[in-house]
């Protein structure tokens, strides 16, 4: 019986991560950029690299392999349709990185806001 009740609390520990996991909403994409962009007052040079999402903090960061090359606030624009192209937004002739839409995608991850994340309409 102690067995049986041993098991069963482990298994619901497990369960319960898991689940913390799927609720951690955290987009991982490859981004590749065909030219130098800024970020943050931070020069990324052209190249591909790997783009990560924390919705919950609304930060977006981009990553040379395992080394975070730049870090800034962002949030989710739903967008009406889905998005033919990968886009790189950019203004100025820094180049200042403004948004990042994916290929087939229908949201857009806009760069330098201040505010929380938002996902949805409102």
């Amino acid at each position: 019986m102690k067995r049986l009740i041993g098991r069963t609390t482990i298994a619901l520990l497990v369960c319960a991560l898991m689940s913390l996991m799927a609720f951690a909403d955290v987009i991982n994409k490859d981004v590749t950029f065909s030219e130098d962009v800024k970020i943050n007052d931070t020069l990324v040079k052209k190249g591909t690299y790997k783009m990560r999402f924390d919705e919950e903090k609304g930060e977006l960061s981009i990553a040379n392999g395992k080394t975070t090359v730049a870090t800034c606030g962002a949030r989710v624009e739903k967008r009406d349709s889905k998005s033919l192209h990968t886009v790189i937004g950019t203004k100025g002739e820094a180049k200042e990185l403004r948004s990042i839409t994916f290929r087939g995608e229908n949201q857009s991850f806009v760069v330098g806001a201040s505010e929380q994340a938002t996902t949805g309409a409102q």
